[in-house]
């Protein structure tokens, strides 16, 4: 950690849980292993539960009852190295790339998210991008993507009107057939799957791009 003129202040050094390995310290900070908060209790706090570093798992269990690996107190299927879970609701993929940081999705849409796994009868999925600085992924908006055969087991279409059904505006699916783009249209962009601003993207309910 670095103050305004970029001289180091603070360095820490974790396992893969966020067991604290070494560290050097010279002012006061709370948000430590993946900018989240370290309690007294030695758990680290993300929002809606808590981690445990030293066991590797959450303390209590996923609030729409997932079960991964065999437990539902599982930590971001057990791969802390590729996905975080900022919220403690639902991992999602860290890309290791500065040029291109990706954060969070929008705890408004949270909710929507929840709702979508519903409808799609609990077939596993990742969100790949969140909130970011460019439209129309500043706000409101996620793509997610398949995860150990989840959503690439049923017709893309269903996808679709599930997102819809959840309250998405907008939901397409790219090209490449890798992931769906769903937002809540927050601006009023308008514009539909292969229209202007979104060539590379499809209805599959259409089976073409326009």
């Amino acid at each position: 950690m670095t103050d305004a003129t970029g001289t180091l202040q603070n360095s820490y050094s974790y396992g893969a849980w966020g067991e604290l390995r070494a560290s050097s310290t010279t002012v006061a900070n709370s948000y430590e292993y993946t900018g989240r908060e370290f309690a007294e209790e030695g758990l680290y706090f993300y929002r809606a539960r808590y981690l445990d570093p030293g066991l590797g798992k959450l303390i209590s269990k996923d609030l729409m009852g997932r079960i991964e690996g065999n437990s539902p107190y599982t930590y971001v299927s057990n791969n802390p190295v590729n996905f975080t879970d900022p919220f403690g609701l639902r991992k999602w993929r860290y890309l290791n790339d500065p040029e291109k940081p990706v954060y969070p999705v929008d705890p408004e849409i949270e909710h929507m998210l929840d709702c979508l796994e519903k409808e799609l009868g609990g077939l596993g999925f990742v969100v790949t991008s969140g909130k970011r600085d460019d439209p129309p992924h500043d706000k409101g908006a996620a793509d997610v993507s398949s995860w150990r055969g989840g959503m690439d087991l049923i017709d893309p279409c269903q996808v679709i009107m599930a997102a819809r059904r959840c309250g998405f505006k907008r939901a397409c699916q790219h090209k490449t057939m890798k992931h769906f783009h769903i937002d809540i249209d927050p601006y009023g962009k308008r514009g539909e799957c292969g229209e202007a601003g979104w060539g590379d993207y499809m209805d599959p309910c259409k089976k073409c791009i326009r």
